[in-house]
Order: structure tokens, then sequence, then C-alpha cells
């Protein structure tokens, strides 16, 4: 028996749908690739969170789901390979192990992603975490607040070693002791506390303890943004063990630093904010301690950051952004929203497009390919609900091919 014209046109549309929803995509200077997708990788939709990113191209993101026959959601960290695989980390629909991960993750060139996440039981324990996926729910615990820590902050980064950094404090009310801490899986090194004296830049000094993302390099140098006692006179530094050395500090309250990311080279990438002859400036900078380089400005072509650069270890930089005109929220790369764009909305990914302030992006975002990863939230008439979230690897396009 013959299928009605109408079937078979119904079948054509639904296959193109979903070759154009694997196909890579090309915008600009970049191919994107869709390494997850809330409807056919079976995550919630809007439980993405913070896409990272290693040299070999594979993304590690915090996702959601949903326990199967239920209403229930659980969280879950995962990583999207390079054959479009996706592994889990930590998932556990039972909760019998972990009850959250953070939305914070890091991902090293062996495939390790680091994580926060809440264990099980009475305690309400938070762990730093570190695995690599080849068992799900088999992980490396970094540091537990159920031992000599009351507290640790998820937003972590992580170098090749497997040496996780992060924020923390001795006393779970966080007027304790507080200060950055790192480890591989042994006991964590102390790197420095509020209510201790640290060598800066070859004198005495002291830190606030109120640093939120560290980031920390091949040579287990970390990058930090804090403030000095007794002033709060804010500042970047970056050291190891009671050791640091200044990138860049301002008298109190004249200028303000974000989350910085410092690379193999010893290299400083972040925003910095202040007033210029009575007009509020936000800037994506780099240095190494040495001159300061403005890479972008809302002075220029942007009137507005939501967060820091990622940096590689060639010196270059992505950042999300809104044009100065505010018609655009996008990534970038550079001074020119038109020539340096990743990604902005209204770009073309799959059967969709880019919603507008449909873009996150994480300070881990970026690899030594200028690979960058991301998340958008996709206006989709394919989509169930017309709209699709999902988690994108921007590969660069040279002389035609990336």
């Amino acid at each position: 028996m013959q299928m009605p014209k109408s079937g078979l046109l119904a079948i054509a549309a639904a296959l193109a749908a979903i070759i154009f929803l694997n196909a890579p995509a090309l915008a600009g200077d970049y191919r994107f690739v869709v390494v997850a997708d809330h409807e056919r990788d079976n995550f919630n939709q809007g439980s993405f969170a913070c896409a990272t990113i290693n040299n070999h191209g594979q993304v590690a993101f915090k996702a959601a789901r949903t326990v199967p026959g239920g209403f229930d959601s659980f969280d879950g960290t995962y990583r999207a390979n390079t054959d479009g695989t996706i592994t889990a980390i930590v998932e556990d629909p039972q909760r019998a192990q972990f009850t959250l991960t953070g939305n914070f993750t890091d991902i090293n060139d062996k495939g390790e992603v680091a994580l926060g996440a809440g264990l099980a039981g009475d305690d309400f324990v938070n762990v730093i975490l570190r695995g690599n996926g080849e068992v799900v729910n088999q992980v490396t615990s970094i540091a537990s607040t159920a031992g000599e820590l009351g507290f640790v902050n998820f937003n972590i980064s992580m170098n090749n070693d497997g040496e996780v950094a992060f924020m923390g404090g001795l006393d779970p009310s966080f007027f304790g002791p507080r200060g950055l801490f790192s480890g591989t899986g042994g006991p964590f090194t102390t790197h420095y506390l509020d209510n201790a004296d640290i060598v800066l830049d070859g004198h005495p000094a002291r830190f606030s303890g109120f640093a939120e993302r560290p980031s920390i390099n091949k040579k287990a140098d970390i990058a930090v943004s804090d403030f000095l006692q007794p002033d709060f006179r804010p500042g970047i530094f970056v050291g190891q063990r009671g050791r640091f050395r200044t990138i860049i500090s301002a008298d109190p309250f004249a200028e303000q630093y974000g989350q910085p990311v410092l690379n193999d080279h010893g290299t400083v990438g972040f925003m910095r904010n202040f007033f210029d002859n009575g007009n509020f400036v936000s800037t994506i900078a780099i240095s190494d301690g040495g001159p300061l380089k403005t890479i972008a400005s809302t002075a220029g072509s942007y009137g507005f950051f939501p967060s820091g650069p990622a940096i590689n270890n060639k010196d270059e930089v992505a950042f999300s952004a809104f044009t100065a005109d505010f018609s655009l929220n996008g990534i970038f790369t550079g001074p020119d929203p038109v020539a340096d764009r990743v990604v902005v909305s209204g770009d073309a990914i799959g059967a969709g497009t880019v919603a507008p302030f449909g873009i996150q992006f994480c300070e881990g975002g970026m690899n030594d390919k200028g690979e960058v990863a991301f998340i958008a939230t996709l206006d989709d008439p394919t989509a169930q609900f017309g709209s699709r979230d999902v988690v994108v690897r921007a590969e660069p396009i040279h002389g035609g091919k990336p």
C-alpha cells in the first residue's frame, strides 16, 4: 500500500529536523557543534550551567534530569566527549550518595572533571571532587566540610595534575578564618588565611579572604582577586603557599576586579571596573604583572560585561558582552564586536537561533585551539515547546577548515 503524500512529507520533515539538529552549524568564523541538547539527551530545560573545555575539545557541564516515571529531578555533572557521547561523572537519581552538584566545573586535558557536591545524609556535608567518569560516582575527594573545613566554595579550577584550587573557611559560620586552599586528594594545602600573614612582593601582608574563584596553572600558582588588610585595598595576586606577587592593585574603593583567570605562562585575564572623568568604565584586560593590556572596554564598542574572561596559553581571551547599543549580546575575543565575534543572539545553531539573553559563558570556556564552549537557549520551532537548551563547542575556521 502506498503511503499518502502528506505522510511522506511529514517523515521527510522529521528526518530533516534530526539531521539539521545534529549537523554542525556555521556562523562567521566559527563552526558550532552541539555537544549536548536538553531534548535529545534527556536533560531538564534550564538546568545547564558552566561549560568548560579542555585542549581535546571535551566539554564539562552541570545539568539536571528527572527521575524516570516521576517528577523529582536530580543534579549531575557530565563530560561531552569528542565522539558525540556523554559521560556522567556524578549522577545519583536516588540521591543515595549526592544530593546536588555545584553549578561550576573545570576539566583538564586528562578528561578529569572537578566539581563541588553535597553529600547525602543528615550532616549537610559539602565536598570538592575530581572524577574521570570511568565509573559514575567513583570520584576522588579533594576536600570536605566533614573534616578541618567549615565551608567550601564550589567555584573551583583545576590544572592538568589534578590539583583543584578553591576558597573555603575553617568555620561554617563564614566569620571564622577563611582563605585559599588546593589539593589532589590527600591532605589539602593552605595557601593563605585571613588571620595569618603572607609575603607579598617580598613584604609582610595579609589578605581579607573574600576571593571567589581562584585560578590554578600547571606550576600550581594560583590567581585570586582579594583585598589587602587593613585598608581593604583591592588587587589581583598570583602565588602559592604564602608567597604572592601583585598583578594589579589600587587605592581602596577606587577600582574593582572580577574573578581572574591564569594561564601556564603567568598571564592573568580579568575584568576591571573604575571611574574615568566621572564615567564608569569596565574593561577586559590581561597582565603578567607588567604593563596592562586592555582587550575590550565599555568606553569603546561594548556596553556591559556580565562576567570575566577565559584565557588560553596563547594569551588569547574570550568574554561575554553586550554591544554598546545593547542591541546584541554574545561572546567575543577582542575590541571589535563584528570582527571578533564568536556567537551573538540571532545566530543560527541547528534549526534554531540564539535567543536574546540566551548565552551563558564560564571562565574555563576557552582552550588553546581557540575553541569556545558555551550554553545557549535557542528559539527553535522543531523543539517541543519552541525553545531548546544546548551546550555548544565553537570551533574556529581557518582557511575554510576548523
